[in-house]
């Protein structure tokens, strides 16, 4: 597996850059001594239940979400006032129902706003002070990829990448959004994921469907997957190299997912991809 302080892989707009593992998983949306109290076990990965410390590693990327989110929007009202635009008037980015938001003022106040509401929630479950988060986590039995992550992100597509056609609705829920982890915890590796109670059903068959994979397939899906939708993504040098030498087609396609993702394009259907049965297991 990566270890801190030594050369890792992390996801970037070109996929993947060389950065030590402290700087690949860590997140800047708190400052230094918020982020020790708060996720002191966490970091430790002991002294509390997995349970609790996947719902504070989500906790940690709602966070990261919230301030990327602001700094998004931020950069663009800014362009529009200096080019003379007032922000009222200036076209959205990513909403498309005018019933949500007819400008890009309106839209960065409903995105915010959606963020918020994910973040407040998380910190009710982990004080127990909530039942609408759900955590599911299993511990892998073999992960021949030397891995870790720590993901956001809204799904909008199915797990082979299949549109789904969903937004939010007026108060931030209606878009499933999920908190992906493979972190050491209490001695052990753990696959996690949380969601709110309300997509249960969508995710539980997306699990469902990933289970239904060979262990290679499984091993390649969750490789995508994490590599191309999460900023918490780390991966030894030996595993990066394996994959970029052997697999070379598998990382120029996963690639370009992420370039269509950032221009607001759809990405590949993955449904029929052939995925070669040499490809590195992750065995559940």
């Amino acid at each position: 597996m990566p270890q801190r302080g030594k050369p890792t892989f992390s996801s970037s707009s070109d996929l993947y850059r060389e950065v030590n593992m402290s700087s690949a998983l860590t997140v800047g949306c708190f400052c230094s001594q918020c982020d020790d109290q708060i996720f002191r076990t966490l970091d430790a990965g002991t002294g509390d239940t997995t349970r609790r410390m996947l719902l504070l590693q989500a906790y940690r990327s709602a966070g990261y979400m919230l301030g990327q989110t602001r700094i998004d929007y931020e950069t663009m009202l800014g362009t529009h006032r200096e080019l003379g635009t007032p922000p009222s008037l200036a076209p959205t980015w990513r909403i498309k129902d005018r019933r949500i938001a007819s400008n890009l003022k309106e839209e960065a106040a409903y995105s915010i706003h959606g963020v918020r509401y994910v973040l407040d929630a998380l910190k009710a479950a982990i004080y127990g002070e909530a039942n609408n988060v759900k955590v599911l986590y299993t511990s892998p039995q073999k992960i021949e990829l030397e891995m870790l992550l720590s993901s956001a992100c809204y799904i909008n597509s199915g797990l082979f990448g299949m549109p789904l056609g969903m937004n939010w609705n007026n108060s931030g829920e209606g878009m499933p959004i999920c908190f992906l982890s493979l972190l050491p915890l209490n001695g052990r590796h753990v696959l996690g994921i949380v969601y709110f109670d309300r997509h249960r059903q969508f995710v539980l068959a997306q699990v469902k469907r990933f289970l239904t994979l060979s262990d290679h397939e499984k091993g390649f899906h969750l490789f995508r997957l994490t590599s191309a939708n999460n900023f918490g993504f780390a991966m030894s040098p030996r595993s990066y190299e394996l994959v970029r030498t052997r697999f070379p087609d598998i990382v120029d396609n996963i690639a370009m997912d992420v370039r269509n993702m950032l221009a607001n394009r759809l990405g590949q259907d993955w449904t029929n991809y052939h995925v070669p049965r040499t490809f590195p297991k992750l065995v559940l």
